[in-house]
């Protein structure tokens, strides 16, 4: 049965650690993450309570970011995307992936990340918790619940959760603007953002879409 577990994680010492010090007013939430060829890992960063341009010149100078850039805006937020680096969070990466782990989310206010992850089991659980605590100085458990259905981490008739790989193929689809009318991209577009194949690109997408559509209506199609 999977597991649900919150940590609260001290941002001293961290990835972003020394942006988030000249930012006590910052609210920040993670989007999408993946790894990139060079091996550094891509977060989409939904940014508020500070001046855009002011916190990306903070991120340019900070020793765990590689590069950032403004991608959009959404009322009082601004989306980021940011390259980071550093050995402990490729670590970090590598063990959720490896122990079949997602994130569900993260968010960061008044000097503490809030993030929230889902394991196939306690057993996955405690050994990311192992890895997270000799990464990160000042770890908490604010919950853990196993089992149970969440709007948008599971469904009643079965379906699965997206895999990391398709929410990254839908979001960079929906930014590119793939999805409107008419088309502002193709799939051509959406896969070389992706770094893959056209074909690659169209399975990631279809598949992403049956699996949200199956979580809102509920029939499955039958298999033969």
């Amino acid at each position: 049965m999977s597991v649900r577990a919150e940590f609260a994680i001290g941002t001293d010492g961290g990835v972003l650690a020394e942006t988030l010090q000249s930012f006590p007013g910052v609210k920040l939430e993670i989007g999408q993450v993946a790894k990139t060829r060079a091996g550094t890992l891509k977060c989409d960063l939904w940014v508020t309570g500070v001046e855009t341009e002011v916190f990306i010149q903070e991120l340019g100078a900070d020793s765990t970011v590689r590069s950032a850039n403004r991608l959009s805006e959404d009322g009082s937020w601004t989306l980021l995307s940011a390259q980071v680096v550093g050995e402990d969070i490729r670590s970090l990466y590598a063990a959720l992936l490896e122990l079949d782990g997602q994130l569900l989310s993260a968010t960061c206010e008044a000097n503490q990340w809030l993030a929230s992850f889902r394991f196939p089991d306690r057993d996955a659980l405690g050994r990311f918790e192992e890895q997270l605590r000799t990464a990160e100085s000042a770890v908490a458990v604010e919950s853990i619940d196993s089992g149970g259905t969440r709007r948008g981490e599971s469904d009643p008739n079965g379906a699965e959760p997206l895999s990391d790989e398709q929410q990254e193929a839908l979001q960079v689809a929906l930014r590119a603007g793939y999805f409107t009318v008419p088309r502002r991209a193709n799939l051509g577009d959406v896969a070389d953002e992706l770094g893959i194949s056209g074909q690659a690109a169209s399975e990631r997408l279809r598949r992403g879409l049956v699996q949200l559509v199956e979580a809102q209506v509920g029939e499955q199609p039958q298999k033969h």
